[in-house]
């Protein structure tokens, strides 16, 4: 199934130019994807963690659903300060893409919630 996904790339980050801006050294998140006509979990969904160019270069890291549609993700920076310039993707065949701004997410080490219902193609 991984194969006959097309990745979705998430093209706008937030700006974060301000020598304030907030940064963390890992950033986690968990949720639930499921079909927005039948409810059901959608399970192998790809969940897609996205960061623009910085300490680490641009990166993707990826998770999958259980049979429950269940995910949990997490990215430790190896204790580097890292911007919060984050986007997530949820994807699935069958399905559109789905996804979750920059402006969205938190910049705390603490688990943010997700959940998606993806659309039917």
């Amino acid at each position: 199934m991984r194969n006959s996904i097309v990745v979705a790339v998430l093209a706008v980050f937030l700006a974060c130019g301000d020598a304030n801006a907030p940064e963390t050294t890992v950033i986690r998140f968990q949720g639930r994807i499921t079909s927005s006509a039948s409810q059901a979990p959608i399970s192998n969904a790809e969940i897609i963690l996205q960061w623009p160019a910085g300490a680490y270069g641009t990166g993707t890291h990826w998770a999958y659903t259980d049979v429950n549609g269940v995910y949990s993700m997490e990215r430790d920076f190896e204790g580097e300060l890292f911007g919060c310039e984050f986007g997530i993707t949820a994807q699935a065949a069958g399905y559109r893409p789905s996804f979750v701004q920059p402006a969205q997410i938190q910049c705390v080490p603490d688990f943010q919630t997700f959940d998606f219902a993806l659309d039917p193609e």
